[in-house]
């Protein structure tokens, strides 16, 4: 998939939710594209690409992460609505 460095700025600052952020991440050595920082690789196409993998593979988890989040609260509102002495019925 082709992206712009256009595309792929404006894909970052609603990622990071504000300019400040996403420019602070840019200058962030990242592990996941070999400790370079983001704004490093935007000089080529290929750089872009990888700056847009890195950022998808965020998204993706922060997506996963809100879900277990989500079922955990769900969990812990159901327990929490069992009354004690529900479910032990070998007294």
């Amino acid at each position: 998939m082709a992206i712009t460095k256009t595309e792929l700025l404006i894909l970052r600052n609603s990622f990071f939710g504000s300019r400040e952020k996403s420019e602070s991440w840019l200058r962030t050595s990242i592990l996941a594209l070999g400790n370079q920082t983001p704004e490093s690789l935007l000089v080529t196409d290929s750089g872009i690409e990888q700056v847009y993998d890195c950022i998808q593979r965020l998204q993706h988890c922060m997506t996963s992460l809100n879900t277990s989040i989500n079922l955990v609260l769900s969990f812990i509102k159901v327990s929490c609505a069992i009354k004690p002495d529900q479910g032990n019925h070998n007294r």
